[in-house]
Formats: C-alpha cells, structure tokens, sequence
C-alpha cells in the first residue's frame, strides 16, 4: 500500500500587512465612467447655461475643464485610469515615490548625523599644558557647534518637502475625485444606477 505524501498547509502569517489594491467596480460602471470622460472631459464644469452662452463675451473669465490640466502628480494618465476602474482619483507610481523619497530622506539624515557624531578633532588644550603647546581631542560638535542647527534645520527640509508635497497631492486628488464623481452622478444615466444597486444588493449572484 502506497501512503499519500503528507501536504502541509501554509498557514496565513499573523504578522503581514494586508496590502491590496483597490477592488475595480463592475464593468458597466467602469465603461460608464470612461465615456463620460470622454464626452465631457475637455468641457467646461459646470457647463454654463442657455443664458450664459447668448450673453457670452469676452471679458467674461473662462471656466476650467472637468478634467484637470496634466500634471505629474497630480494629473496624469494612471489617475484617469485609476478614476474609471475604482472611482478613485490617485496615482500609486506617485504615491510610493514620495513615500519612498522621506523615508529614503530619513535614513540618509540619521546616516549623516551618526557620522559626523563620531568624529573626533584635536584642538588646543586649555590651562596650563595649552600654554606649552599641549593638545586634547574632543567632538566635532564641540568644536563646531553650528553644525548642530545646520544638520538639524538641512534634515527638516530634506525631509519634510517630499511630506509636503505628498499631503498637497494628496489634498488636490480628493478635490479632483469630488468634482469628478459629483458631476458623474449627476450627469448619468439612470440605467447605471439601477445596474449599480442590482450589483451591490446581491440580487445577481444567483
């Protein structure tokens, strides 16, 4: 009699971060999305009114576009990709970037002040054994004490400009993903709406 090889199952670690993407909505809502893009875009939102377009002159300000200008980080073509498939307004290449810039930062400035805490200079001693030419060691700090607010104010910023500049991204995201989910939902039709409630009600997993 031949036995069965023992299989053993890998158990889920504890410990492990659940990292996942955003789950993608249903196909009509995405292609719903898309069209809509592409149809209003590149127009002017709010679109002006019957009255506004025969009054039209040209010293009148010009409305912004739906979809904002491109923008590295706050508009590019993973954030129209990202908005169609989830309704969400953000860019991850931009996101691990600046994310990865502070920490990146961090290391760097805590590398440099361990290496400059541990140096060591001679300087003159003081006293009686100075005046005979004698020497003492002593840190870098102490002898250069500006280093301290130098190293401490040049870290800041080194650090704290990618986190600026990742809570300014994030900031425009969530106004773009506003404007653009409020002028979907008023603009679309009620066939996309019925089929988003059958979707999410359960009525077809039947």
């Amino acid at each position: 009699v031949k036995s069965k090889p023992i299989v053993q199952e890998e158990k889920p670690r504890k410990n492990s971060p659940n990292l996942r993407l955003p789950k993608s909505d249903p196909p009509m809502l995405v292609l719903a999305r898309l069209r809509f893009l592409l149809e209003y875009g590149g127009e002017p939102w709010p679109p002006p009114s019957s009255s506004e377009r025969d009054n039209d002159s040209p010293k009148s300000k010009p409305r912004p576009n739906l979809l904002p200008p491109s923008h590295l980080l706050y508009a590019n073509s993973e954030c129209i990709a990202v908005f169609c498939k989830t309704g969400r307004w953000a860019t991850l290449q931009a996101s691990i970037f600046l994310h990865s810039s502070t920490v990146g930062n961090v290391k760097q400035t805590a590398t440099l002040a361990m290496f400059l805490s541990a140096q060591t200079v001679t300087v003159p001693a003081s006293g009686f054994w100075g005046f005979f030419g004698g020497t003492t060691t002593v840190s870098l700090f102490t002898a250069q004490p500006w280093l301290v607010p130098a190293l401490v104010g040049g870290g800041m910023v080194y650090v704290g400009i990618p986190t600026l500049m990742l809570w300014k991204a994030k900031e425009r995201w969530g106004d773009t993903e506003k404007k653009l989910n409020h002028a979907f939902w008023s603009m679309s039709d009620s066939d996309v709406t019925v089929e988003m409630i059958r979707c999410y009600s359960g009525l077809d997993s039947s």
